[in-house]
């Protein structure tokens, strides 16, 4: 993978393979026309549209799309079928989805985040049941409260600060 989404000159993926196959746009991308693990698939002005990855058998493994230099979105074959896919906003992880044989979405996670680009929320479907994590940060933008709810009821809201506070409370009774 790379180390950013964000700027994505060479994928380190792409440097695994000795050779890569350039394909235009609107060719068929269900097989690699020869026998390479990559197969890049460019827009009429040359940019990136995906890049998909095969294994030595010719099975489509995962493909990767890109908006701009930035990835928009990942999906996992197995078997060539559909098995999981990440969706990215300006860089960020925005949703996973995981899907059984037939197609149909297991799971998903979504994730938001707050202008310093941290996570306040992941919320997870499962099952037709949602789970959630909500997270506070103080001014020094360290996580001081984590809420997670349970199909929307508030399971356990735990405060760091208050947690600190009997750990301190504690070590003074211990001293005294």
């Amino acid at each position: 993978m790379t180390e950013s989404y964000l700027c994505i000159s060479i994928p380190i993926e792409l440097q695994q393979y000795q050779k890569v196959n350039k394909i235009s746009a609107g060719e068929n991308d269900e097989q690699p026309t020869a026998d390479f693990g990559v197969k890049i698939v460019k827009d009429s002005n040359g940019d990136m549209q995906y890049a998909a990855y095969y294994s030595d058998t010719g099975e489509l493994l995962k493909k990767i799309f890109y908006k701009g230099s930035a990835v928009s979105n990942i999906k996992h074959y197995r078997n060539n079928v559909l098995y999981s896919q990440e969706t990215f906003d300006n860089g960020r992880l925005k949703r996973k989805t995981t899907y059984n044989k037939a197609g149909k979405s297991v799971s998903s996670t979504n994730y938001e985040y707050n202008s310093n680009n941290q996570i306040v929320a992941i919320r997870k479907t499962v099952d037709a049941k949602r789970y959630e994590v909500e997270y506070g940060y103080d001014e020094l933008s360290r996580v001081d409260s984590r809420i997670i709810k349970l199909d929307s009821n508030v399971i356990i809201l735990f405060l760091f600060f208050v947690l600190l506070l009997l750990l301190l409370l504690i070590r003074l009774l211990e001293m005294s």
